[in-house]
């Protein structure tokens, strides 16, 4: 990314566009949103497209009221090029990719994995303890998942929830899920993270990890976050 931006310190949408005219999408996130990181992996993964975005980071409890100018529901990620908006996490990655999801396991890992975040504290939640069905659930959706020949757009679909369920796992419940399916389910996890995408996007495991652990995995809902706090190894422009 060559510029960020924070949505709240801007009085409107054009002020903001003008701040950053050289940048011809504007990515609209929060970056500790599973969700919008599928759309940051996707705009990483594309020089030419990360060269001229701006992410455009969203403080969800205090948004701006010309925000839903940009998104109607108020909601991200959202992406504004060329004059037209883009919503829905997936849809923006295989808009960006100009591929699709084949595989239906894509769409229930979602599920799966907060379910095995969650524990016995319900989704988006994390509890104290986690029971075998939930893991071998997980163990089974990973099992559908991870094939050698899976394209681009299916692992960027679903890394963003597997590693924060690998996050959340260790630290909530002392669980390596990287020893799931005999093991590949740690190779598959750290081929990803040899990506230069998926090594900017991902938080700091550790300060995340005693986050979620602390405040469950939708507290970015309600508390005011730095992107730096759990990305400080990230170099963006700030405008």
């Amino acid at each position: 990314m060559r510029r960020y931006l924070e949505c709240h310190t801007y009085s409107s949408l054009d002020e903001l566009k003008s701040a950053s005219r050289d940048c011809s999408y504007h990515f609209f996130t929060h970056t500790l949103c599973p969700y919008a990181e599928r759309v940051w992996l996707a705009i990483e993964e594309l020089p030419e497209v990360a060269s001229n975005t701006a992410l455009v980071h969203v403080d969800l409890s205090r948004k701006p009221s010309w925000f839903r100018e940009v998104s109607p529901r108020g909601l991200v990620p959202t992406v504004l090029h060329d004059g037209q908006v883009h919503v829905e996490s997936m849809d923006i990655v295989e808009w960006l990719l100009k591929d699709t999801v084949q595989n239906p396991a894509v769409s229930s890992i979602t599920s799966v994995a907060l379910d095995a975040c969650g524990g016995n504290a319900g989704s988006w939640r994390v509890g104290t303890s986690i029971s075998q069905r939930q893991l071998d659930s997980l163990e089974q959706a990973c099992a559908r998942l991870l094939r050698e020949d899976m394209p681009l757009v299916e692992k960027l679909a679903v890394f963003p929830f597997l590693y924060r369920t690998k996050v959340v796992l260790k630290h909530a419940y002392g669980i390596e899920m990287g020893e799931m399916c005999e093991g590949k389910v740690g190779a598959w996890m750290e081929a990803m993270m040899q990506r230069p995408s998926a090594a900017m996007t991902s938080a700091d495991g550790a300060s995340f990890g005693r986050a979620m652990k602390d405040g469950g995995l939708d507290f970015f809902d309600f508390r005011t976050t730095s992107i730096f706090e759990f990305h400080p190894h990230l170099d963006l422009v700030k405008q």
